[in-house]
């Protein structure tokens, strides 16, 4: 005769109640030889029994205290068997078969909802299979905690925004409905996401025909948006042009700019003081919201899908490292590890002590490649310097690839690299301490933002081919 199985632990408080008045002990065929610890209740443990009443085999509950050496005895009636297994107690019956599945657990309501820039977001829900969102009554789905409102609302409304967390269907079941969360929707101080239809794609040019940088979507995200009023009715999301700029790293210091459009349309400037890159129109009395004619667009000349800017009487700044008129120090500077590879291989470490050992006679001054800044200069060393003094081999490398911690990162030419140790303004300011050293490009290309070549808080340099 097979053995019964192992019942699910259940409360000392319940197993009593379900033990009732003693009654007429059965004949015990065996003990399962299973035992369950019964909570609460010290030494004290249950075990389960066959035992045959009325020609028929059924299982029996013991529970036993081991400090008293007592044992307390009684059948379970065949009712009380049907409430344990509605109770998902569920007492295993001798033949073998398994207990029932527990019941699906009931998701969390979301917490937190919070409107930003057009964008929706709440505290995540552990175990949640995706969420639904509830906007006035319209519902979306939201894989992750985070949904653009975009196509939603419109300027001026008010809307009551509710969010649910779904579930799995087996395992778990969707959350309550959060409470509402009450938006008004001011897109003087709510600004948009940058519409998906939007393309931005603004080559910028010196008058010789040579390319100064890209403004693109991307390099948008990090400048500050803006509101710009066109008249009472309309409003444009628009970017300052002195700052595109200042982050492209491009001096405003031209004497004109003709701006070019996709059809052929052209307009010039002579200063961007107070002027914008417009990429949204928003008309407030309708509600309407223009993302996709004639953007992006230059006001207040509003030249409309603009392809191309150059630049006439741009101010330069060549580019060539002489040899510092003042030896700098640097003992002042922070101790540092720079990886060195190629091929997939580590090389070897830069350090501190490795820029010590080239000294001071090894510094060469490089102009600040940003064009802003004429009056600045690095006090650097060249990267083949360093790579000799570290016994690392480039033949064969054209190009080296700088990766920062923050995610940034330069390239360019071998030959054309430097690690920065100090920056030297034209009054004598001396800039030490600040993310040094950085590995200094002077013609390669900065990501992602599209800045300056200067890499900050540099932690690898690849060589490459």
């Amino acid at each position: 005769m097979s053995s019964c199985n192992h019942p699910e632990i259940i409360n000392k408080e319940v197993i009593a109640k379900l033990l009732g008045t003693r009654a007429a002990r059965p004949q015990i065929l065996e003990k399962c030889g299973q035992y369950a610890r019964v909570p609460g209740e010290a030494g004290g443990f249950a075990i389960t029994s066959k035992y045959k009443e009325n020609g028929k085999v059924t299982c029996l509950m013991i529970l036993k205290k081991a400090r008293r050496k007592t044992i307390m005895k009684t059948h379970i009636p065949r009712l009380i068997l049907l409430l344990l297994v509605s109770l998902s107690l569920s007492l295993a019956a001798c033949s073998g078969n398994k207990s029932n599945p527990t019941d699906p657990v009931k998701l969390n309501t979301p917490m937190g909802l919070e409107v930003t820039k057009a964008t929706l977001t709440w505290n995540v829900v552990t175990n949640a299979n995706g969420y639904r969102i509830q906007v006035d009554g319209t519902e979306r789905d939201a894989a992750s905690a985070s949904y653009s409102l975009y196509d939603l609302i419109t300027p001026g409304g008010v809307y009551q925004i509710r969010v649910m967390a779904k579930g799995d269907g087996t395992d778990y079941t969707d959350s309550d409905w959060s409470a509402a969360y009450t938006f008004t929707f001011d897109p003087i101080n709510d600004l948009y996401e940058l519409p998906a239809n939007l393309v931005v794609n603004i080559g910028i040019f010196n008058e010789t025909g040579a390319e100064l940088g890209v403004i693109t979507k991307d390099a948008l995200a990090f400048v500050d948006q803006e509101v710009v009023v066109d008249n009472v009715t309309r409003h444009y999301i628009a970017y300052s042009m002195t700052e595109i700029f200042a982050y492209l790293g491009i001096s405003t210091g031209f004497e004109s700019a003709l701006i070019e459009a996709s059809d052929g349309l052209t307009g010039t400037v002579t200063s961007f003081d107070n002027a914008h890159l417009a990429v949204v129109r928003i008309t407030t009395a309708t509600g309407e919201i223009e993302t996709t004619r004639g953007f992006p667009r230059t006001l207040p000349s509003n030249i409309q899908s603009v392809v191309k800017i150059t630049l006439s009487g741009v101010a330069t700044n060549p580019v060539n490292p002489t040899t510092p008129d003042i030896e700098f120090s640097i003992d002042n500077l922070e101790d540092f590890e720079i990886e060195i590879s190629s091929d997939g291989v580590n090389q070897g470490v830069m350090t501190k002590a490795v820029l010590v050992s080239i000294g001071q006679s090894g510094q060469v001054e490089v102009p600040d490649p940003d064009a802003r800044y004429p009056d600045r200069h690095y006090v650097t060393y060249p990267l083949k310097d360093v790579l000799d003094k570290m016994e690392i081999s480039y033949a064969g490398f054209s190009s080296v690839l700088g990766d920062a911690s923050d995610g940034y990162w330069v390239e360019g030419d071998i030959d054309d690299a430097y690690i920065a140790v100090v920056r030297r303004h034209a009054n004598g300011d001396v800039q030490e301490a600040d993310r040094f050293p950085r590995l200094l490009i002077p013609s390669g290309q900065i990501g992602p933002r599209g800045a300056a070549p200067v890499l900050e808080n540099v932690v690898t340099i690849t060589l490459e081919k």
